[in-house]
C-alpha cells in the first residue's frame, strides 16, 4: 500500500521514512512495529488511520451474574442502570457450578432476550467450563446448548487455548501493558488474526492503551475493541488509533454521566468515522443545563412552573 502525503511527511519529520517504506511494502516485522509504537503519536495515528474501516460502534454491555433464583437474577439485571442501552448480556456464574446451573442460565437468557429485542449474549470462558463440568458435558456440548439460547461468543481474559468451543468463537481480552515491549509485539504477530479486546491495565497509562490498539490493527487483527472503565473519556481516543468499537456499561440516554452512547458516538465522528446504528437504544432525552443562556424553562425540573427568569 502507499501511505498518504501527510503520513509520509510526519514520518520524515520523525526520521522514520525508511520504517514507513518497509511497512508499506508488506507485513511488518516485530522490530518495525516496536519502532512505530515508540514513534510520535501523530505519526502512529495517521499510519493506522489508513487501515481502519469507515464505521465504528459504541456497544452497551450489562453484566448478568447467575444467582440461585431465575426470577431474582432477571429482576436484578433489568434494574441495572445499563439495561436500557444493553446490546450484549455478559454472562458469568459461580465456580464450581451446580448440576442444574446451565438450565437456569438458559431460562434467564430466554427471559432477558425476550425483553431486549436485538441484544445478544456472551459468556466468560471460566463460566462456560464450569457450567459444562457441572452438567457433565464437554465444553463443546455446553456451548451448543447456549448457542440455541442466544449466546454468540466466549470471552477469554488473556491469550492461549482454543479459538472456539464448537460453534462458539473465542474473543480474547488483553490488558494493555505498562510498557510496549518486543515480547508484547511478538504476541500480536503469533497465531491467527482474530478479534481482540483491550482494557487498560492497572499500571498502564491511557497512551499505552492507544498504542496497543494501533499495533493490533497494524498486525492485522479485526475487529479491535476497547473496554471503557468508569468513563469513556480517554479510552474513546482509541477510536482514532485503530479500534472498531468501544464497550461499556452505558448510562441511559439523557443522563449527565460520562458513559453515554452519545459521548462515544461524538468520539467516532471526531475520528472522521461513521457510527454504527445500535441494536438497542433508549429514547433520546433532551437535557437543559442550568448555565445555558437560552434555556427553555420547560426542560428544567418543575417544567413551566419553575419561577426562574432567564436573562441574556
Amino acid at each position: 500500500m502507499r501511505y498518504s502525503f501527510v503520513t509520509r511527511l510526519r514520518a520524515h519529520s520523525a526520521g522514520l521514512q525508511d520504517l514507513l517504506d518497509r511497512l508499506a511494502a508488506g507485513e511488518p516485522g516485530p522490530e518495525d512495529l516496536l519502532a512505530l509504537a515508540r514513534a510520535p503519536l501523530p505519526l502512529l495515528a495517521t499510519a493506522v488511520r489508513e487501515r481502519m474501516h469507515e464505521r465504528a460502534a459504541v456497544v452497551g454491555v450489562v453484566p448478568v451474574r447467575l444467582g440461585p433464583d431465575v426470577a431474582e437474577t432477571c429482576e436484578k439485571v433489568m434494574a441495572h442502570r445499563a439495561w436500557a442501552e444493553a446490546e450484549i448480556l455478559e454472562l458469568s456464574c459461580t465456580v464450581p457450578a451446580t448440576v442444574g446451573a446451565i438450565d437456569q442460565l438458559c431460562e434467564v437468557l430466554d427471559r432477558l432476550l425476550r425483553a431486549a429485542p436485538g441484544a445478544v449474549a456472551r459468556i466468560e470462558e471460566e463460566s462456560l467450563l464450569a457450567l459444562a463440568e457441572g452438567a457433565g458435558l464437554p465444553a463443546e456440548g455446553a456451548a451448543r446448548r447456549l448457542v440455541a439460547h442466544g449466546v454468540v461468543e466466549v470471552r477469554r481474559r488473556g491469550s492461549g487455548g482454543p479459538l472456539a468451543y464448537g460453534p462458539l468463537p473465542v474473543h480474547e481480552l488483553w490488558e494493555a501493558p505498562a510498557e510496549i515491549t518486543l515480547e508484547f509485539v511478538r504476541s500480536l504477530l503469533e497465531g491467527e488474526r482474530r478479534p481482540l479486546s483491550f482494557a487498560q491495565g492497572r499500571s498502564a497509562t491511557g497512551i499505552q492503551l492507544l498504542r496497543a490498539a494501533a499495533l493490533a490493527r497494524l498486525a492485522g487483527h479485526h475487529p479491535i475493541t476497547v473496554v471503557g472503565g468508569d468513563e469513556l473519556k480517554g479510552p474513546d481516543a482509541a477510536l482514532c488509533f485503530g479500534a472498531d468499537r468501544m464497550e461499556a456499561e452505558l448510562d441511559p440516554a439523557g443522563s449527565m454521566g460520562s458513559r453515554t452512547r452519545a459521548y462515544g458516538e461524538a468520539a467516532i465522528r471526531g475520528a472522521q468515522r461513521v457510527p454504527e446504528r445500535p441494536r438497542r437504544r433508549s429514547a433520546d432525552k433532551e437535557v437543559a443545563h442550568i448555565l445555558d443562556e437560552d434555556v427553555d424553562p420547560s426542560l428544567l425540573p418543575g417544567g413551566e412552573d419553575t419561577g426562574l427568569e432567564v436573562q441574556s
